[in-house]
């Protein structure tokens, strides 16, 4: 089976995706494009060498887990997302750039969006980073 992905039509103007046994697929999207791909490598270079890390793309955007553990992560608004625990969650909103992280229009405590003017620096992206880290290593590996 090909996991390539190819397009069918439907009338003239509306374009579906589809695997190559005609299988559609239906992207949601939240709010516009795909990650930036460029931020997407400061953080693949901000994390590299640290064992037990996977990658996924989710809601438009890229997570990176550790031991299974979601940790920190990129919005299709170039915004990072770090998990950061339910203990520190209020002192990290007092951090400047950073806000609740919301989906449903609900804050998810223990997750926080940083502003892309927060880590414009290396030295910025890995702070937040290294925090993010600190908590979920805490976490059972799954």
């Amino acid at each position: 089976m090909s996991s390539a992905l190819h397009r069918s039509k439907l009338g003239s103007d509306t374009t579906f995706p589809s695997n190559a046994n005609g299988v559609f697929f239906f992207v949601i999207s939240y709010g516009g494009m795909a990650y930036d791909e460029e931020l997407a490598s400061r953080l693949r270079l901000t994390v590299k060498g640290k064992r037990g890390l996977s990658e996924k793309n989710m809601f438009g955007g890229l997570a990176i887990f550790l031991n299974g553990n979601m940790t920190v992560g990129l919005t299709n608004k170039d915004e990072l997302m770090l998990r950061v625990g339910k203990d520190q969650y209020e002192e990290v909103l007092e951090m400047e750039f950073a806000k609740p992280m919301t989906f449903t229009g609900r804050a998810m405590k223990g997750l926080v969006f940083i502003e892309p003017e927060g880590f414009e620096t290396e030295t910025d992206l890995g702070a937040w980073v290294d925090l993010a880290f600190k908590f979920t290593k805490t976490l059972p590996k799954k």
